[in-house]
């Protein structure tokens, strides 16, 4: 297997191919295929996005010495769109996606029960994945 350092030219061009061959899952019944390209060109605009965003400085930092400051550097703002706080060199990306739960690879007993409970005959499939998704255990700090 060979690896290849792709460069914004050849993401842009698959987040086009991407585009058009989603096209072609437009059936209901096709709705994963079309799904998996949707996401593909999210994860490519992304990648891109944070590659811009990488390469544009928003502040500079400034030797500064004066007998009578504690402080040793000053910054510079370069942009003014930046909200205060923490500076990073590329916007910080929620660990996971609103609408989304990280739940373990592999699911607990707890997770099983409550997918499989006694009322397992009445309720509907999104039912049952939604009382398996509260059984899930919580990382900590994480709040449902």
């Amino acid at each position: 297997m060979t690896t290849t350092n792709l460069s914004n030219e050849h993401l842009e061009a698959l987040n086009e191919d991407l585009a058009e061959w989603e096209t072609f899952y437009e059936h209901p019944a096709d709705i994963k295929n079309r799904t998996m390209f949707i996401a593909a060109q999210a994860a490519v605009s992304e990648l891109l996005a944070l590659r811009e965003a990488a390469e544009k400085p928003v502040a500079a930092v400034v030797s500064w010495n004066h007998p009578t400051e504690e402080r040793k550097c000053d910054i510079r703002w370069l942009r003014f769109d930046v909200e205060p706080g923490h500076l990073y060199a590329a916007p910080q990306l929620p660990a996971v996606p609103d609408g989304w739960v990280m739940v373990p690879k592999e699911p607990t007993q707890a997770m099983c029960a409550a997918f499989n409970d006694s009322d397992y005959g009445r309720k509907s499939l999104r039912e049952r994945y939604s009382s398996m998704l509260a059984a899930a255990p919580q990382l900590p700090g994480n709040t449902k």
